[in-house]
């Protein structure tokens, strides 16, 4: 702060493990409560649907910006884990708790872990500003949300899609101001052929 430069607290939201063998630290909340985490592929990961682990998530954001002058909390683009071909996410059982009383028929399992995503953008955003209004907050999504053949508002692109595949709703987030900056991970070259910069 002293030389200009702000501190941004970069997070993943969801990821616990990028290798399964990784050991965890003996405090770790998986140890006192494993049925709260999923292992998709060679990664662990909280279930996104349980609401223990949205108000988990929120309890940590508060920590860093009570205990650390934070200017941001940015969370990167790991939301629902990158699909595994072939493989399904795990998150049968919190579908079966939770879907139904949320209003999510058993046809709409995207709009379902959207929905708990949007959960916790806003959970998050409402912490903060019960904490420290003055702490901004921040995603570096997938580069693409949408490719124009899902939807006409998309873009010029033919990849892997936010809003699709990692059940982000990046418009939503910023139409309601849940967010306050979006920096997509833009990393392709001009003349990419899935993603042209």
């Amino acid at each position: 702060h002293q030389r200009g430069m702000e501190l941004h607290a970069w997070m993943n939201p969801y990821r616990v493990k990028t290798t399964i063998s990784n050991t965890l630290a003996p405090g770790h909340l998986y140890h006192r409560h494993p049925e709260r985490f999923v292992q998709y592929g060679n990664q662990l990961f909280f279930d996104p649907g349980l609401p223990e682990n949205r108000s988990f998530i929120c309890d940590v954001v508060r920590d860093i910006v009570s205990r650390y002058d934070v200017d941001a909390i940015h969370m990167d683009d790991y939301f629902y884990p990158y699909p595994i071909a072939g493989t399904p996410f795990p998150d049968d059982k919190s579908f079966q708790l939770y879907a139904a009383s949320q209003g999510f028929s058993p046809s709409q399992r995207g709009d379902w872990r959207r929905n708990n995503v949007n959960l916790l953008i806003q959970q998050i955003k409402l912490t903060l500003a019960g904490t420290k209004p003055w702490v901004r907050y921040g995603i570096s999504p997938f580069g693409i949300y949408r490719n124009k053949r899902s939807d006409p508002n998309g873009s010029d692109t033919n990849g892997l899609q936010n809003y699709d595949d990692l059940y982000a709703d990046i418009r939503l987030w910023v139409k309601k101001g849940w967010i306050d900056y979006n920096l997509p991970q833009l990393y392709w070259e001009r003349g990419h052929a899935a993603a042209d910069y």
